[in-house]
């Protein structure tokens, strides 16, 4: 089957090494074209033969960069990979193999955890808890977009991506709607990848965390049916007074439930702070960000 790359850009300095590393994988031969969308301001995109850079001065949202990508690709195969996303070079087969093996309508990679930079390594175990490299390979209820295989056939009964999501939550809002639609969504941590976000300070962290969390109610709003409110969503749906307070004693709690529930987070310990503060800023996000939606 031949595999089409979608990789949405937005100026990242990452994106030539993002582009080699898929070009190194080891089935690249199924590769039929690599498709970067969005604009390079570092004149980094070199095209060719495989490589065709859409959309190169139009800045739009990552949904609809993922969207105008799925619409031009030719593969029977859509793999999706952000362009600060690094994948080893087995990622790709992985990915490939488990799809057939599981019939899944989408499977994810998983995000190789690294120390070099604390921050860093708190947001990617905050966003992607369940989709590392040492977690269990197996079905999800959902999954992030960062490094995604789905096939053309998945793509045109669920796609596409909800552009009014615009860069947040608009992956789990298409994992629903698969989930609600009858397909299934899985990981594979075989097919590991590195996840370098440019910005890995603390307060880029947080704002990007809190940035997420804007788009929360909404998603809840839309998937009521499979996502009950939490305590979380109640708290931010009414506005107490007591709201920011309460947020962060429940982003501990959140954080505490997960190394709980996942054995394998144990050994980031020492991230709890970061990783709760981070969620933390996603609950506030959605407190401060979207008051009109608080009718859930």
């Amino acid at each position: 089957m031949k595999i089409s790359v979608i990789i949405p850009n937005l100026h990242s300095p990452l994106i030539a090494e993002v582009i080699t590393a898929v070009r190194a994988q080891t089935i690249a031969d199924q590769i039929c074209e690599i498709l970067i969308v969005g604009p390079d301001a570092h004149g980094l995109v070199i095209t060719d033969h495989l490589v065709q850079h859409l959309s190169p001065t139009l800045r739009q949202s990552t949904s609809g960069a993922r969207n105008l990508g799925a619409q031009s690709a030719s593969g029977e195969l859509l793999w999706f990979i952000d362009a600060d996303v690094l994948p080893m070079p087995q990622a790709l087969r992985s990915l490939v193999e488990t799809q057939r093996q599981k019939h899944y309508a989408c499977v994810s990679a998983g995000v190789i955890p690294e120390h070099d930079s604390y921050w860093r390594l708190a947001a990617n175990l905050m966003a992607f808890p369940n989709c590392l490299s040492i977690s269990t390979t197996g079905a999800r209820n959902g999954t992030p977009s960062f490094c995604l295989l789905m096939t053309k056939a998945a793509w045109q009964e669920f796609g596409p991506y909800d552009e009014s999501f615009g860069n947040a939550c608009e992956d789990m809002d298409l994992s629903y709607r698969i989930m609600r639609g009858g397909g299934t969504i899985g990981c594979e941590p075989q097919a590991a990848v590195y996840h370098r976000p440019v910005r890995a300070q603390m307060a880029d962290a947080f704002r990007r965390h809190q940035f997420y969390g804007t788009r929360l109610l909404l998603l809840v709003q839309t998937h009521a049916s499979i996502l009950p409110p939490s305590q979380a969503t109640r708290i931010i749906q009414y506005g107490q007074p007591v709201a920011a307070p309460a947020l962060l004693m429940l982003a501990l709690l959140y954080v505490l439930r997960l190394m709980l529930q996942q054995p394998e987070l144990r050994q980031f310990w020492y991230a709890v702070p970061a990783m709760a503060w981070l969620q933390y800023g996603f609950y506030l996000g959605a407190f401060v960000s979207a008051p009109e939606q608080r009718s859930i």
